[in-house]
């Protein structure tokens, strides 16, 4: 069984009150209300982390988080790298794309006293997969496919090669898939990552 998660929207970071992020600063995503207003409100990477590790044993959870300082959103263990060069198909699909970049916004710090210190080195290992916009420094891009229509250019990369390799009929590696992502940022500032919850081997299909 799968349970896929994804999410496309505003993240940003908050001041770490655990204790259990190097940099002072934990990963979160914003809220926002039905017409848009932003909520003073954020769901941090700890929460995240204890939600997803609810999931059942057993059940392998595949998640997109398309959004800025999103590289460790879920605080998986294992950050997946690729060493050489990158392919260009990537880089082929994006490079008349124009971008602007979503605005930072200002939120309050989470003030949760229930926050519980989920530091990654105690997670237990679980077949959990996160593909992440940016490392958690950088801001992730709105790619303008067309004059009336954007996309986040981690969706719309992962989007077309899917579509790509499902068309040929061809096996589709978590190693590919990787390479095609880092393409963007032969164009945009922003580098896409892979984590997971175990030591997932990059040369094996990926699958929904």
């Amino acid at each position: 069984m799968n349970f896929f998660i994804y999410f496309s929207g505003h993240g940003n970071q908050v001041k770490d009150l655990d204790g259990d992020e190097d940099d002072g600063f934990d990963e979160c995503i914003c809220l926002l209300t039905e017409d848009g207003r932003h909520l003073d409100q954020t769901i941090t990477d700890d929460m995240l982390g204890d939600i997803i590790y609810s999931v059942p044993i057993g059940v392998k959870v595949i998640s997109i988080f398309d959004c800025c300082h999103s590289g460790s959103i879920l605080d998986l263990p294992y950050v997946k790298k690729i060493e050489g060069s990158i392919v260009q198909s990537a880089y082929r699909f994006i490079k008349s794309v124009k971008s602007s970049k979503r605005k930072r916004e200002k939120f309050t710090e989470s003030t949760d006293p229930n926050s519980k210190k989920t530091l990654m080195r105690n997670r237990p290992e679980r077949d959990i997969i996160l593909f992440s916009g940016c490392k958690d420094g950088q801001e992730s891009t709105d790619a303008m496919i067309s004059p009336t229509q954007s996309s986040g250019a981690l969706t719309f990369v992962l989007l077309h090669v899917l579509k790509e390799a499902r068309e040929k009929g061809i096996p589709l590696l978590y190693r590919d898939l990787l390479q095609n992502l880092l393409g963007i940022h032969k164009q945009l500032e922003q580098i896409p990552q892979l984590t997971t919850g175990y030591n997932l081997d990059i040369n094996q299909p990926f699958h929904f």
